[in-house]
This record gives structure tokens, sequence and C-alpha cells, in this order.
């Protein structure tokens, strides 16, 4: 349940806003712009 791989499910989580996605297709998230500009929230 940790390990995020459909496009789909990691568009959903940023959607959600998430702040990390897990996934052993990297290159399935940075076609979704994942990874490239995440701002960062100080807490």
């Amino acid at each position: 349940p940790w390990t995020i791989n459909k496009k789909e499910d990691m568009q959903r989580l940023v959607d959600w806003g998430v702040d990390g996605i897990i996934t052993d297709y990297p290159d399935r998230a940075k076609s979704l712009g994942l990874g490239v500009k995440i701002p960062y929230q100080e807490r």
C-alpha cells in the first residue's frame, strides 16, 4: 500500500496535496511534473 506505481493514482495523491510519493517508476512521476518544483512549506 505504500508504493504508488499507477499514473492515475499518483495524480490523485498530488491532487490531495500529499508531501511525497514512493514509486518504483520515477519516470511516470516525472511525466506528471512531479519532482520538478515542489515548494518548501515550513511547519
